[in-house]
């Protein structure tokens, strides 16, 4: 199912009063990144609403995150594996790429290819469950108690967002020029987010 930023940046919200509290500040940033989220989960073949699990668990949406391993930004990749340095993952659009492309690296493995003799990637078993893990315990993923709890908060998260997003439609209303008009479900809770300025969709 195909989401728009403003679709993912309400469903985000909406998670905020429930599964993955947020601050109206951190809700306002995760909504102000959401298009950026979708492109890169698009380019590496993820699911956006998985990808915005895994920013909420590994960082609460903190940009300038740093763990006691020194993982960094909102995806919290680790320089020593990537090309980026600590620094460069401190901004949002590089953290993101660099996340869902480590993700996407996880979901696969190397195998020997007889025909092609060549090693070639293909998809890990166990699906996203497991990949999620090996993201967060590396090689050792597969005995991973915490690796597999890990998965797990990640994947409730995206599976309630996605649930609410297909429930909770983002409807256009009309289009004049490049203004657009979206009818909103009404949410007390989340409307003193969505309905900001700050937000042009």
């Amino acid at each position: 199912m195909s989401v728009t930023a403003l679709g993912l940046c309400m469903a985000i919200a909406a998670a905020s009063g429930g599964p993955a509290p947020l601050s109206d500040a951190k809700v306002r940033f995760a909504c102000e990144h959401s298009q950026t989220l979708i492109d890169a989960a698009k380019e590496y073949n993820l699911d956006p609403f998985t990808m915005a699990g895994l920013i909420y668990v590994e960082s609460r949406w903190t940009a300038d995150a740093v763990s006691r391993s020194n993982a960094c930004g909102l995806t919290q990749v680790l320089p020593k594996y990537a090309p980026e340095t600590c620094k460069q993952l401190k901004v949002p659009k590089t953290s993101l790429y660099a996340g869902a492309r480590a993700l996407q690296k996880w979901s696969t493995v190397r195998k020997w290819d007889r025909k092609l003799k060549k090693y070639v990637r293909v998809p890990r078993k166990g699906g996203m469950k497991v990949s999620l893990a090996c993201y967060n315990a590396g090689n050792v993923c597969d005995g991973s108690k915490r690796g597999r709890s890990y998965s797990y908060k990640i994947l409730k998260i995206g599976a309630w967002m996605e649930k609410w997003h297909k429930e909770n439609p983002v409807v256009p209303l009309e289009n004049s020029g490049s203004e657009v008009t979206y009818v909103f479900p009404v949410f007390e809770e989340i409307n003193h987010i969505l309905y900001n300025p700050v937000f042009k969709f």
